[in-house]
This record gives structure tokens, sequence and C-alpha cells, in this order.
């Protein structure tokens, strides 16, 4: 099965893990992040609503050594302003073992700069599971969070998982699948996580299903379309 989990937030940030093979190893730094809430900016101080919020730092990572602490919001990534979770995880994607790391973080009413460098991911790290991708469908999901919402611009509010990539020619794309739809079942396995999304396909490949029913919103409206189960 050609699924792989990228690590980002909640679980573990790993930075470099792209969905293409690379020669280079990628690189680690061992953070919990996930999108920043208006909660979150309210109870630590933050005038605007930018950045993406370290939940927790991982003692196997060179964060850890950096001096990164739970709570620390990231506003720019090797001199990148940080405007939201789904872009940090795309400026991660280029890095590999052994890569410099510079972040400015805001802690406490104050920038702090922050020199690392990328580490391999430890073999004990963990699985992480909060974006899929699946690279033979073309296709990417993660949590419909107000963040990923308000980049897209999806119209409803249910919960779900938010397509933020669909590769043309593959067959998410020929399926008619669009970036900015919230998947919310599959068959009929309600969808809201991407263990929920995790669970469903399995159980689709073990009852030898050819192509799965995925029921998602587009604007404010339902549509049911179907997916091969093997690209």
């Amino acid at each position: 099965m050609s699924r792989k989990f990228l690590s980002a937030a909640i679980l573990a940030f790993l930075l470099g893990a792209s969905v293409s093979a690379r020669a280079a190893e990628p690189g680690y730094i061992g953070l919990d992040i996930s999108p920043l809430t208006t909660t979150d900016m309210q109870r630590l101080g933050l005038s605007v609503m930018r950045g993406v919020l370290i939940r927790g730092v991982r003692p196997d990572g060179p964060g850890v050594k950096a001096g990164l602490s739970k709570d620390d919001i990231i506003m720019s990534f090797d001199g990148a302003e940080v405007s939201g979770f789904t872009q940090l995880v795309g400026l991660a994607g280029a890095k590999k073992a052994g890569d410099p790391v510079k972040l400015s973080v805001f802690r406490q009413g104050k920038i702090k700069v922050i020199d690392m460098v990328a580490t391999p991911r430890p073999k004990d790290a963990g699985k992480p599971a909060v974006l899929v991708n699946l690279k033979g469908h073309g296709l990417e999901v993660v949590p419909a969070t107000e963040e990923i919402r308000a980049n897209l611009k999806i119209e409803t509010k249910l919960p779900g998982l938010a397509i933020t990539l669909v590769d043309k020619g593959k067959a998410a794309d020929k399926a008619g699948l669009k970036v900015g739809d919230v998947i919310f079942m599959i068959n009929r396995s309600p969808v809201q996580t991407t263990h929920d999304f995790d669970d469903a396909w399995d159980a689709a490949l073990k009852a030898g299903r050819d192509s799965m029913a995925v029921h998602f919103y587009r604007g404010l409206g339902r549509t049911i379309l179907p997916l091969p189960v093997k690209p």
C-alpha cells in the first residue's frame, strides 16, 4: 500500500519527510506542533493570528537541546515568515539530517532565535498520523482545523479531513476530488481523524473492494465519488 504518514503536528514534527525518495536521510527536530487557535493566541499574548504552536518537545530531538519549549510559537523558519501549519510542513520538506535550522519563536511577549541542526529520525520515534499522503493516488489530507479552513476558503464548519493536495493525472484527480473538499465518510465509516481514514482504508482493502465511496463536502453541499482502493 502506498500510504506514508508524515511527522507533523500533535505527534511529531519530522523535517524532510516528503513522499519522494531522497538519497539523504530526512531530518528530525522532535517537536509536537499544531495549528494556532484564537484561544492559544489570547492565552499566550500574541497580537496577530500567525505562526504554529509547539504543543510539546520530544526528549530525543535537537529541539529540546536547543532550548525550545512547550507553548513557544514558531514565527519564522530559516528566515521565511510562518503564516500557518500547512506552509511550515512544506518548508520542512526540504530539510535533511545535518541541515542547519533557524527558528524565530514567540515566547512570553518576546521573539527568541533558536539555532539547531536536524538529526536523523530515531528508530523508536513512533509513527505519526496527522497528515496522510497517498502517493500513488496523488491525494493528501489533514484534519480540517480552523486554520486549514481559512487557508483553503472552506465554507462548511462540519468536521472531517480537508484535501490539501491533488496531483494532476493521478487517481484522486481522475475521480474528481479537489483541494478544499472535506471528506467526512468513507463507505459507511465516519471520518474525522487520520486514524479514521486509515481504518476505513484498511477495511476496504481487507474486504477486497475495488473502490471506496468517498463522501465529502464541497462548498455547502455533499457529494459522493468512487475512488479506487489501489491506484
